[in-house]
Protein backbone atom coordinates (compact mmCIF):
# COMPACT_ATOMS: atom_id res chain seq x y z
CA UNK A 1 0.00 0.00 0.00
CA UNK A 2 1.37 3.39 -1.01
CA UNK A 3 2.09 5.66 1.93
CA UNK A 4 2.27 9.42 1.84
CA UNK A 5 5.02 9.65 4.44
CA UNK A 6 7.49 7.18 5.89
CA UNK A 7 5.84 5.23 8.67
CA UNK A 8 8.06 4.38 11.58
CA UNK A 9 5.69 1.77 12.92
CA UNK A 10 2.93 0.00 11.06
CA UNK A 11 -0.02 -1.46 12.90
CA UNK A 12 -2.32 -3.82 11.00
CA UNK A 13 -5.80 -2.43 10.69
CA UNK A 14 -9.02 -2.81 8.69
CA UNK A 15 -9.97 -0.39 5.95
CA UNK A 16 -12.83 1.99 6.83
CA UNK A 17 -16.26 0.67 6.00
CA UNK A 18 -17.86 2.19 2.91
CA UNK A 19 -21.59 2.23 2.52
CA UNK A 20 -23.33 2.75 -0.79
CA UNK A 21 -26.72 3.51 0.74
CA UNK A 22 -27.56 6.78 2.48
CA UNK A 23 -27.54 6.39 6.24
CA UNK A 24 -30.05 8.30 8.30
CA UNK A 25 -28.95 10.75 10.93
CA UNK A 26 -30.34 8.39 13.58
CA UNK A 27 -28.17 5.52 12.39
CA UNK A 28 -25.02 7.61 12.22
CA UNK A 29 -25.31 9.27 15.58
CA UNK A 30 -26.89 6.43 17.50
CA UNK A 31 -29.73 8.67 18.57
CA UNK A 32 -32.96 7.18 19.79
CA UNK A 33 -35.32 6.35 16.91
CA UNK A 34 -38.45 6.66 19.01
CA UNK A 35 -40.95 8.97 17.38
CA UNK A 36 -43.08 9.82 20.36
CA UNK A 37 -44.59 13.25 19.73
CA UNK A 38 -43.70 16.33 21.77
CA UNK A 39 -45.28 19.78 21.58
CA UNK A 40 -43.73 22.85 19.96
CA UNK A 41 -44.00 26.40 21.27
CA UNK A 42 -46.87 27.03 18.83
CA UNK A 43 -48.75 23.90 19.95
CA UNK A 44 -47.83 21.57 17.07
CA UNK A 45 -47.08 17.90 17.83
CA UNK A 46 -43.47 17.13 16.88
CA UNK A 47 -41.37 14.08 16.05
CA UNK A 48 -37.69 13.59 15.29
CA UNK A 49 -36.74 14.90 11.83
CA UNK A 50 -35.10 12.65 9.25
CA UNK A 51 -32.73 14.03 6.64
CA UNK A 52 -34.56 12.36 3.76
CA UNK A 53 -37.78 14.21 4.67
CA UNK A 54 -36.24 17.69 4.70
CA UNK A 55 -36.28 20.08 1.74
CA UNK A 56 -35.59 23.75 1.09
CA UNK A 57 -38.61 25.77 2.15
CA UNK A 58 -40.03 23.10 4.44
CA UNK A 59 -40.97 23.79 8.06
CA UNK A 60 -38.71 22.50 10.82
CA UNK A 61 -38.61 23.08 14.58
CA UNK A 62 -35.30 23.84 16.29
CA UNK A 63 -35.63 23.23 20.02
CA UNK A 64 -39.42 23.54 19.51
CA UNK A 65 -39.07 26.93 17.76
CA UNK A 66 -40.54 27.17 14.24
CA UNK A 67 -38.20 27.81 11.29
CA UNK A 68 -37.94 27.41 7.53
CA UNK A 69 -35.19 25.34 5.89
CA UNK A 70 -33.11 27.69 3.70
CA UNK A 71 -30.32 25.37 2.54
CA UNK A 72 -29.28 21.71 2.78
CA UNK A 73 -25.65 20.71 2.38
CA UNK A 74 -24.95 17.46 4.22
CA UNK A 75 -24.35 17.36 7.09
CA UNK A 76 -25.21 21.04 7.51
CA UNK A 77 -28.79 22.25 7.64
CA UNK A 78 -29.46 25.97 7.35
CA UNK A 79 -32.63 27.68 8.55
CA UNK A 80 -34.22 31.03 9.36
CA UNK A 81 -36.43 31.32 12.43
CA UNK A 82 -39.94 32.63 11.88
CA UNK A 83 -39.91 36.43 12.18
CA UNK A 84 -36.11 36.68 11.92
CA UNK A 85 -33.69 37.40 9.06
CA UNK A 86 -30.34 35.87 10.01
CA UNK A 87 -29.57 32.40 8.73
CA UNK A 88 -28.33 29.82 11.24
CA UNK A 89 -27.05 26.29 10.78
CA UNK A 90 -26.09 23.13 12.65
CA UNK A 91 -24.73 19.74 11.77
CA UNK A 92 -27.48 17.17 11.26
CA UNK A 93 -24.84 14.53 11.94
CA UNK A 94 -23.82 15.82 15.36
CA UNK A 95 -26.97 17.64 16.53
CA UNK A 96 -29.72 15.40 15.19
CA UNK A 97 -31.81 15.60 18.35
CA UNK A 98 -32.52 19.34 18.06
CA UNK A 99 -34.35 18.99 14.72
CA UNK A 100 -38.07 18.17 14.81
CA UNK A 101 -40.90 18.21 12.28
CA UNK A 102 -44.68 18.14 12.58
CA UNK A 103 -46.01 14.73 13.59
CA UNK A 104 -48.32 14.64 10.55
CA UNK A 105 -45.47 15.09 8.06
CA UNK A 106 -45.34 12.39 5.36
CA UNK A 107 -42.67 9.75 5.90
CA UNK A 108 -41.88 9.42 2.21
CA UNK A 109 -39.32 11.61 0.46
CA UNK A 110 -40.57 15.02 -0.62
CA UNK A 111 -39.45 16.97 -3.65
CA UNK A 112 -36.21 18.93 -3.37
CA UNK A 113 -34.62 16.71 -0.73
CA UNK A 114 -30.84 16.26 -0.73
CA UNK A 115 -29.39 12.77 -0.43
CA UNK A 116 -26.59 12.05 2.01
CA UNK A 117 -23.25 11.30 0.34
CA UNK A 118 -21.49 7.95 0.61
CA UNK A 119 -19.67 7.49 3.89
CA UNK A 120 -16.15 6.28 4.70
CA UNK A 121 -15.33 5.92 8.39
CA UNK A 122 -11.96 6.16 10.12
CA UNK A 123 -12.36 5.31 13.79
CA UNK A 124 -10.29 4.89 16.94
CA UNK A 125 -6.83 5.29 15.43
CA UNK A 126 -4.12 5.79 18.05
CA UNK A 127 -0.47 6.63 17.37
CA UNK A 128 -0.84 5.83 13.68
CA UNK A 129 -0.19 7.40 10.28
CA UNK A 130 -2.97 6.58 7.88
CA UNK A 131 -3.65 7.31 4.23
CA UNK A 132 -7.32 7.30 3.22
CA UNK A 133 -7.77 5.72 -0.21
CA UNK A 134 -10.65 4.78 -2.50
CA UNK A 135 -12.74 7.91 -1.90
CA UNK A 136 -14.31 10.26 -4.43
CA UNK A 137 -16.10 13.60 -4.53
CA UNK A 138 -19.27 11.70 -3.57
CA UNK A 139 -17.84 10.58 -0.22
CA UNK A 140 -17.88 12.11 3.24
CA UNK A 141 -14.96 10.99 5.39
CA UNK A 142 -15.95 10.55 9.04
CA UNK A 143 -13.03 10.64 11.48
CA UNK A 144 -14.08 9.67 14.99
CA UNK A 145 -12.39 8.94 18.29
CA UNK A 146 -8.82 9.14 16.99
CA UNK A 147 -5.80 10.14 19.09
CA UNK A 148 -2.21 11.16 18.40
CA UNK A 149 -2.48 10.20 14.74
CA UNK A 150 -2.09 11.73 11.28
CA UNK A 151 -4.55 11.13 8.44
CA UNK A 152 -4.02 12.10 4.81
CA UNK A 153 -6.77 12.36 2.19
CA UNK A 154 -5.34 13.07 -1.27
CA UNK A 155 -8.48 12.66 -3.36
CA UNK A 156 -11.20 15.30 -3.56
CA UNK A 157 -14.06 14.40 -1.22
CA UNK A 158 -17.52 15.81 -0.51
CA UNK A 159 -16.79 16.62 3.12
CA UNK A 160 -14.85 15.72 6.26
CA UNK A 161 -16.48 15.27 9.68
CA UNK A 162 -14.15 15.04 12.69
CA UNK A 163 -15.55 14.21 16.12
CA UNK A 164 -14.14 13.29 19.53
CA UNK A 165 -10.54 13.50 18.29
CA UNK A 166 -7.47 14.57 20.27
CA UNK A 167 -4.08 15.62 18.89
CA UNK A 168 -4.94 14.47 15.37
CA UNK A 169 -3.38 15.98 12.25
CA UNK A 170 -5.46 15.83 9.06
CA UNK A 171 -4.14 16.75 5.62
CA UNK A 172 -6.61 16.97 2.75
CA UNK A 173 -6.55 18.30 -0.80
CA UNK A 174 -10.04 19.55 -1.71
CA UNK A 175 -13.54 19.47 -0.21
CA UNK A 176 -16.75 20.21 -2.11
CA UNK A 177 -18.79 20.98 1.01
CA UNK A 178 -17.31 21.61 4.49
CA UNK A 179 -14.80 20.41 7.05
CA UNK A 180 -16.62 19.95 10.37
CA UNK A 181 -14.92 19.60 13.75
CA UNK A 182 -16.99 18.62 16.78
CA UNK A 183 -15.66 18.04 20.27
CA UNK A 184 -12.01 18.00 19.16
CA UNK A 185 -8.95 19.06 21.18
CA UNK A 186 -5.46 19.90 19.98
CA UNK A 187 -6.13 18.98 16.35
CA UNK A 188 -4.50 20.48 13.25
CA UNK A 189 -6.11 20.55 9.80
CA UNK A 190 -4.15 21.34 6.64
CA UNK A 191 -6.07 22.31 3.51
CA UNK A 192 -3.83 21.94 0.46
CA UNK A 193 -6.28 23.44 -2.06
CA UNK A 194 -10.01 24.11 -1.61
CA UNK A 195 -12.61 24.26 1.17
CA UNK A 196 -15.42 26.82 1.41
CA UNK A 197 -16.37 26.30 5.08
CA UNK A 198 -14.82 25.15 8.33
CA UNK A 199 -17.59 24.49 10.87
CA UNK A 200 -16.17 24.11 14.38
CA UNK A 201 -18.26 23.30 17.48
CA UNK A 202 -17.30 22.43 21.05
CA UNK A 203 -13.59 22.31 20.24
CA UNK A 204 -10.46 23.69 21.89
CA UNK A 205 -6.82 24.38 20.96
CA UNK A 206 -7.25 23.52 17.28
CA UNK A 207 -5.54 25.02 14.21
CA UNK A 208 -6.57 25.32 10.58
CA UNK A 209 -3.73 25.80 8.06
CA UNK A 210 -4.48 27.25 4.64
CA UNK A 211 -2.67 28.78 1.67
CA UNK A 212 -2.96 32.34 0.37
CA UNK A 213 -5.22 31.44 -2.62
CA UNK A 214 -7.94 30.19 -0.23
CA UNK A 215 -8.10 33.31 1.95
CA UNK A 216 -10.81 35.19 0.06
CA UNK A 217 -13.05 32.16 -0.43
CA UNK A 218 -13.23 30.48 2.98
CA UNK A 219 -15.60 31.03 5.89
CA UNK A 220 -15.15 29.89 9.50
CA UNK A 221 -18.24 29.23 11.63
CA UNK A 222 -17.55 28.60 15.32
CA UNK A 223 -19.66 27.87 18.38
CA UNK A 224 -18.86 26.85 21.97
CA UNK A 225 -15.18 26.77 21.04
CA UNK A 226 -12.00 28.41 22.31
CA UNK A 227 -8.33 28.82 21.39
CA UNK A 228 -8.84 28.34 17.66
CA UNK A 229 -6.14 29.59 15.29
CA UNK A 230 -6.16 30.20 11.53
CA UNK A 231 -2.68 30.07 10.04
CA UNK A 232 -2.16 31.24 6.45
CA UNK A 233 0.93 30.57 4.32
CA UNK A 234 1.91 32.10 1.00
CA UNK A 235 1.59 28.61 -0.46
CA UNK A 236 0.55 25.37 1.19
CA UNK A 237 3.04 22.64 0.28
CA UNK A 238 4.00 19.16 1.44
CA UNK A 239 7.25 20.59 2.74
CA UNK A 240 5.37 22.95 5.07
CA UNK A 241 3.27 20.06 6.39
CA UNK A 242 6.37 17.98 7.14
CA UNK A 243 8.20 20.89 8.80
CA UNK A 244 5.25 21.59 11.11
CA UNK A 245 4.85 17.89 11.90
CA UNK A 246 8.49 17.92 13.02
CA UNK A 247 7.71 20.80 15.36
CA UNK A 248 9.64 23.47 13.45
CA UNK A 249 8.42 26.93 12.44
CA UNK A 250 7.53 28.26 8.98
CA UNK A 251 7.07 31.85 7.84
CA UNK A 252 3.38 32.77 7.60
CA UNK A 253 1.28 35.51 6.02
CA UNK A 254 -0.82 35.82 9.13
CA UNK A 255 -1.96 33.97 12.25
CA UNK A 256 -5.36 34.85 13.64
CA UNK A 257 -6.96 33.62 16.86
CA UNK A 258 -10.74 33.41 16.51
CA UNK A 259 -12.47 35.04 19.52
CA UNK A 260 -13.92 32.64 22.05
CA UNK A 261 -17.51 31.57 21.44
CA UNK A 262 -17.90 30.12 24.92
CA UNK A 263 -20.75 31.49 27.03
CA UNK A 264 -19.69 33.72 29.94
CA UNK A 265 -19.63 31.95 33.27
CA UNK A 266 -23.09 31.64 34.74
CA UNK A 267 -24.83 32.37 31.44
CA UNK A 268 -26.44 30.01 28.97
CA UNK A 269 -25.93 32.28 25.96
CA UNK A 270 -25.60 30.55 22.58
CA UNK A 271 -23.02 32.44 20.52
CA UNK A 272 -22.32 31.60 16.89
CA UNK A 273 -19.45 33.46 15.25
CA UNK A 274 -18.41 33.86 11.64
CA UNK A 275 -14.87 34.73 10.59
CA UNK A 276 -13.78 35.83 7.15
CA UNK A 277 -10.84 37.47 5.39
CA UNK A 278 -11.41 41.20 4.75
CA UNK A 279 -8.52 41.75 2.35
CA UNK A 280 -6.31 43.17 5.09
CA UNK A 281 -6.84 40.61 7.82
CA UNK A 282 -9.39 38.29 9.41
CA UNK A 283 -12.43 39.67 11.22
CA UNK A 284 -15.10 38.01 13.33
CA UNK A 285 -18.72 38.90 14.04
CA UNK A 286 -21.73 37.20 15.54
CA UNK A 287 -24.02 35.60 13.01
CA UNK A 288 -26.64 38.28 13.68
CA UNK A 289 -24.16 41.08 12.87
CA UNK A 290 -22.65 39.21 9.91
CA UNK A 291 -25.86 38.54 7.99
CA UNK A 292 -25.19 36.57 4.82
CA UNK A 293 -21.49 37.18 5.35
CA UNK A 294 -20.67 34.03 3.37
CA UNK A 295 -22.16 35.79 0.32
CA UNK A 296 -21.50 39.49 0.84
CA UNK A 297 -19.32 40.14 3.91
CA UNK A 298 -19.42 43.55 5.53
CA UNK A 299 -16.69 43.06 8.08
CA UNK A 300 -14.73 45.71 9.91
CA UNK A 301 -11.03 45.36 10.58
CA UNK A 302 -11.03 45.92 14.35
CA UNK A 303 -10.73 43.24 16.97
CA UNK A 304 -14.13 41.85 17.91
CA UNK A 305 -15.49 40.98 21.34
CA UNK A 306 -18.77 39.01 20.96
CA UNK A 307 -19.83 39.94 24.50
CA UNK A 308 -19.24 43.68 24.36
CA UNK A 309 -22.05 46.23 24.06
Amino acid sequence: KKAAVEVSRWLAMEQPNETSKPVSGDAKTGTDKKTSAMESKDGADLIQAKWENLSVGSTVYIREKKAEVSRLDWPLMYWVFEGEKSEKHRSFLFDTEIFKVGATKESKDSGGTVEEPLSTRIEDLENEEYECEGVTSKHTVEIKGCKNSSIEIFDEVYGINMSDCKDVLVVFHSITSSCDMHNCVGCQVFCMADCCLFDIHKSDKCKVMIGNPLLKNVLFSTMQSDNLDIVAFEEMTREIVEIIKDGDEVDTITTYTIPSSMSPEGQNTEIELRTKWTGQGFATKTIEDAKECDVAPDFGKDEFDPFSG
